[in-house]
C-alpha cells in the first residue's frame, strides 16, 4: 500500500478497503494472496477462486492461498474466492475484486470498443472473506 510501480501508487489504501484495481497493459501479471479468518485448524481450511473474463469454471486451490495470472489480455475480470473452514462449512459469500487491465494507449479503435462493453460487467462488491492485504504486480 502507497509503494510505487512504474513511477505511480497501485494501491492508495488497504487491499480489503479497494474493491476494484486498474493495471496498465504492461502490468498484467499479477498475484493476491487471500486468508479466511478461522482459528482453529486454519491449515485445513480450503479455498476456490475464479477469475471471470478468464477461467470458465471454479479452480481448486487446496489449501493455498495465492493465485498468480500471467499476461492477461486487457479487459475487466472479476476475482471470486471462497473458503471452506475445517469443519467442510462455507466461509461466508465469495470476496470479489475487479480488476481492469488497460490496453496499449494507441490501441485500435475497435479494442476500445470492445473494452466498453467488457466495463459494463456487473460488479461485486467485497464480503465476509477478507483479502490478506497482499497484492503483487510485475511489469
Amino acid at each position: 500500500m502507497g509503494e510505487k510501480l512504474n513511477g505511480r501508487v497501485l494501491l492508495s489504501q488497504s487491499i480489503t478497503q479497494s474493491p476494484e484495481i486498474t493495471l496498465k497493459h504492461r502490468e498484467n501479471v499479477f498475484s493476491v494472496s487471500f486468508a479466511a479468518l478461522n482459528y482453529f485448524h486454519p491449515e485445513r481450511n480450503r479455498y476456490l477462486y475464479k477469475l471471470e473474463g478468464f477461467n470458465k469454471d471454479w479452480v481448486p486451490a487446496g489449501a493455498t492461498r495465492k493465485v498468480t495470472y500471467t499476461n492477461l489480455d486487457p479487459g475487466v475480470y472479476t476475482l471470486l474466492v471462497k473458503a471452506i473452514d475445517s469443519d467442510g462449512d462455507w466461509t461466508g459469500q465469495e470476496q470479489a475484486l475487479r480488476i481492469t487491465v488497460q490496453p496499449r494507449s494507441g490501441a485500435p479503435r475497435w479494442h476500445s470498443a470492445c473494452m466498453h462493453c467488457w466495463s459494463s460487467a456487473p460488479c461485486y462488491s467485497p464480503a465476509a472473506l477478507p483479502w490478506t492485504g497482499n497484492a503483487c504486480v510485475s511489469a
